[in-house]
């Protein structure tokens, strides 16, 4: 088994980033100034990207070869991004984290809360990150 350190580093401190995929290396890059909270929901968002990306296949390349069109590539794009999204809800709330942390959307917080409270399903958080 390859070891995490292929996959997932520390970006450096110079950058004021928050967790993301480098885009040349394919690391996820972990934001070193962030709570272990955050880094935990920034990497549930970024696993669940590469693994619906590799499930999906490059969505730019595709666009990029006319397999699909700019709209569709949107669509596609938001799709996955509702789903990181979700994953970090149901992250936060198997681990009993609280907030989002900086730089989150305050509703997101509100949300977090609810949610963990059983007022709202799976099926409606999905349905509010789609945008439905």
């Amino acid at each position: 088994m390859d070891n995490y350190v292929n996959y997932i580093k520390f970006a450096g401190d110079n950058e004021n980033e928050p967790t993301n995929t480098d885009p040349l290396s394919g690391k996820i890059e972990l934001d070193p100034n962030a709570t272990e909270d955050e880094n935990v929901l920034g990497l549930a968002h970024e696993l669940t990207n590469r693994i619906m990306k590799d499930e999906e296949g490059g969505l730019e390349v595709d666009v990029f070869f006319g397999k699909i069109t700019p709209e569709e590539y949107a669509k596609e794009a938001l799709q996955l991004e509702s789903n990181a999204i979700y994953s970090q809800f149901k992250v936060a709330k198997e681990l009993k984290i609280k907030s989002f942390g900086r730089g989150a959307d305050p509703t997101s917080d509100k949300q977090l809360r609810s949610y963990e409270r059983g007022e709202i399903s799976d099926e409606a958080l999905k349905k509010q990150l789609k945008g439905n």
